[in-house]
């Protein structure tokens, strides 16, 4: 392997080394897989979010709309997001903020 990879390559290990404490000192550690902690992060840094604007992101591109439900679920059931009441009552339309 050549040395401009290898240099990439650690690079790339030392941002999820950083991710990794970031999350761990948040107490996401052992409580929430990858999928959920990348949701429950998307949620955090935006303000009323809907299921929707999950799906529309890229980075979720590669998740199915029931794994987003059910990530969304457990990240509900373990009580980091609440849903929030709005004029609009269609279940699909499910505003998320932080708890």
């Amino acid at each position: 392997m050549s040395t401009t990879k290898t240099i990439k390559f650690q690079k790339l290990f030392e941002k999820r080394q950083n991710i990794r404490q970031l999350e761990k000192r948040l107490g996401f550690e052992g409580v929430l897989n990858d999928n959920e902690r990348a949701m429950l992060e998307f949620i955090a840094c935006r303000n009323s979010t809907r299921i929707t604007d999950i799906t529309n992101e890229a980075y979720f591109n590669n998740l199915s709309l029931s794994t987003i439900k059910r990530g969304i679920l457990s990240i509900q059931d373990k009580k980091l997001v609440k849903k929030i009441e709005t004029t609009d009552s269609r279940e699909h339309a499910m505003v998320l903020d932080l708890v």
